[in-house]
């Protein structure tokens, strides 16, 4: 049986007139071993109804492996023929919110076998859409605006638009290393983050009564540093998160923490 793992895609710069399938070479173990498995990448353009300016289509990898054993390496090779495809021709975007894997029946008995159950649904991300605030004119109507920091008031609103999880984290987390941070220092970032009463007495009026303790702030700060590693060094990770890595989860709730961390820093 084989088995497809679908990516949707959007791009601007780049129009498609038919299908496009590359083979890819796997190598088991390391670069230079002779252990080959063959996997085919295709793209698949969408049929464009409405004459819009953007392309969008399917980027389908087929490689031989099972679904637990695929998955991770089917994100990988999709990530980095998306990175590729972005380099050489400008915007591509791969979304990751909807994936899924279908398997192929190749003869009537897997037919049988699966029966309309085709696809099987590898990951879906959901996003609650906050309610419109009523804008109140007389919440302006003091003699002065608050005076916020406007370097990392640019930072807070471009991580604000940024629609990829990790894109988003790193960029938050530059009000953090902004403020307390010294890259040319000795002192790890983490201790550096730790021994700022300022951001202490932050995360203090920010927290809730039960996480209000010393033990909880230094606790947060491990994880902030710890998923900022997993996003800018990959290798250091095992690859960290990728886009599609089911782990990612745990950034998004990260995220929010440092997003609500960073909002009562700049309004401090």
């Amino acid at each position: 049986m084989k088995l497809e793992w679908q990516y949707s895609f959007t791009s601007k710069s780049l129009k498609f007139d038919k299908v496009v399938k590359y083979s890819i070479d796997l190598r088991k173990g390391s670069p230079e071993s002779s252990d080959v498995i063959q996997g085919i990448i295709e793209i698949r353009p969408a049929v464009n109804k409405d004459n819009s300016s953007t392309t969008s289509g399917t980027i389908a990898v087929s490689i031989p492996f099972d679904i637990e054993k695929g998955t991770p390496i089917a994100h990988r090779i999709a990530y980095d023929f998306g990175q590729r495809m972005a380099f050489e021709y400008g915007d591509f975007q791969i979304s990751w919110a909807l994936l899924f894997c279908e398997r192929i029946p190749e003869n009537e008995q897997e037919k049988e076998e699966i029966g309309d159950l085709t696809y099987h649904i590898l990951q879906i991300s959901l996003q609650t859409v906050p309610e419109k605030q009523q804008f109140n004119p007389g919440e302006l109507d003091s003699p002065e605006l608050p005076n916020y920091n406007q370097v990392l008031l640019r930072l807070f609103n471009d991580s604000e638009l940024k629609a990829d999880i990790i894109d988003k984290y790193l960029t938050r987390f530059k009000i953090l290393e902004t403020e307390f941070i010294d890259n040319n220092s000795r002192v790890p970032a983490k201790k550096q983050l730790k021994s700022s009463a300022t951001l202490r007495n932050v995360f203090y009026s920010a927290a809730t009564s039960k996480s209000c303790n010393q033990s909880a702030f230094e606790g947060l700060i491990d994880r902030f540093v710890d998923a900022r590693g997993k996003c800018a060094h990959l290798k250091r990770y095992k690859y960290g998160y990728l886009p599609g890595d089911q782990r990612l989860k745990e950034l998004e709730h990260l995220e929010f923490e440092l997003r609500e961390l960073c909002r009562a820093l700049i309004k401090a």
